[in-house]
């Protein structure tokens, strides 16, 4: 897709502490073993990347948003983004490689800390990810949600085919594909909008599902409420 682009290579920063701390595993357990060279196989072959675009928000109406042609039905999604005039689609991804690093067979303690892992690559991408773009559009604040917002219910993760469509060929870009139920492969992907913000402002705050991994801001239910309303749809 024209205009789009990919960061190789994103940082891989794993913390020793926070992963024994997810998985509940002492310090002086013989299990810090195997999550210790677990860590150095994924530091060895770990290639997460990223790939975004510019688009422009085109037309808003009250339970809708066009963004490059592309409709997307979500009233939070059109309230959220009605001061925007452009946002920046992106997929996020660890890459097949964190895939290969346990055995089918392997012990269930890798393949737990694996889990982990892949979360902490993802968060530490997306982290990269925004500041890339932040530092790139020149963006003093920005804000980011995803398919799948407010627990799958203020936007719908069906659309995340909608999504990708913004950004051509993802798999020949970075290897992420599409299922027929619209889970991304690898596993370790994410997808979403970034934009920019005046208020801080991630798409956790919508979510009320408790001990997430990936949560990095508080859920906030008043803000889900005022988003979630009905506007009157502005003109096309």
């Amino acid at each position: 897709m024209q205009g789009a682009r990919i960061l190789n290579d994103l940082p891989v920063i794993l913390d020793m502490q926070a992963i024994l701390q997810q998985l509940q595993i002492r310090p002086d357990s013989p299990a810090v073993s195997h999550v210790q060279a677990l860590i150095e196989r994924v530091r060895a072959c770990a290639r997460p990347r990223a790939l975004y675009r510019a688009c422009p928000v085109e037309k808003l109406q009250e339970d809708s948003i066009w963004i490059d042609g592309v409709q997307f039905a979500s009233r939070t999604l059109a309230n959220l983004l009605r001061p925007v005039d452009r946002v920046y689609a992106y997929v996020v991804t660890g890459g097949h490689e964190l895939e290969s690093v346990v055995r089918p067979d392997g012990k269930t303690i890798e393949k737990l800390a694996l889990d982990v892992v892949g979360n902490l690559i993802l968060r530490s991408s997306c982290e990269a990810l925004e500041t890339h773009v932040a530092q790139h559009a020149q963006l003093e604040k920005i804000g980011r949600i995803g398919p799948g917002a407010g627990d799958g219910l203020l936007w719908p993760v069906d659309q995340q085919a909608n999504l990708l469509e913004l950004l051509g060929d993802t798999k020949a870009a970075i290897g992420v594909e599409l299922t027929p139920d619209c889970m991304m492969l690898p596993m370790k992907s994410i997808s979403g909008l970034l934009f920019e913000t005046q208020n801080d402002f991630c798409d956790c705050q919508l979510c009320r599902s408790e001990g997430c991994s990936m949560r990095v801001a508080p859920f906030d239910q008043a803000l889900r409420e005022t988003l979630a309303e009905t506007r009157p749809a502005d003109a096309t």
